[in-house]
């Protein structure tokens, strides 16, 4: 449950990430690699 696909109102093809994670530094770092 690291990243959560949900349907942004933006239009991105990147996964959201939850916030509400405690690894939210992985989570951005997998944003950055353009997961």
């Amino acid at each position: 449950m690291l990243i959560d696909r949900e349907p942004a109102p933006m239009p991105d093809s990147k996964p959201t990430i939850v916030v509400s994670e405690p690894l939210t530094g992985r989570a951005t770092q997998y944003l950055r690699e353009g997961r």
